[in-house]
């Protein structure tokens, strides 16, 4: 990217014989400092985390404010 330099922080997709419309990300966390492999792999993690929490507390938000307790304990007895 223009903004960051050009070089890109995370891999690359690897072409596979015969796969040309399937995009295969790979990444060789055996080399490396760990501490840097690991941020990368956690990153995405807890960032759908995250999403998926605020998916929930809006989510919660609208059934007990729209609907009314009852359709809030329903969706309270889902997330478990």
């Amino acid at each position: 990217c223009s903004l960051c330099g050009g070089g890109s922080p995370w891999p690359r997709p690897a072409p596979r014989d015969g796969e040309d419309d399937k995009i295969i990300m790979e990444m060789d966390m055996t080399k490396g400092k760990p501490i840097k492999a690991l941020v990368k792999f956690s990153v995405p993690l807890f960032a759908g985390n995250i999403m998926q929490n605020l998916y929930n507390v809006f989510d919660t938000a609208v059934v007990g404010h729209v609907l009314g307790k009852n359709a809030l304990a329903a969706v309270g007895n889902s997330y478990g």
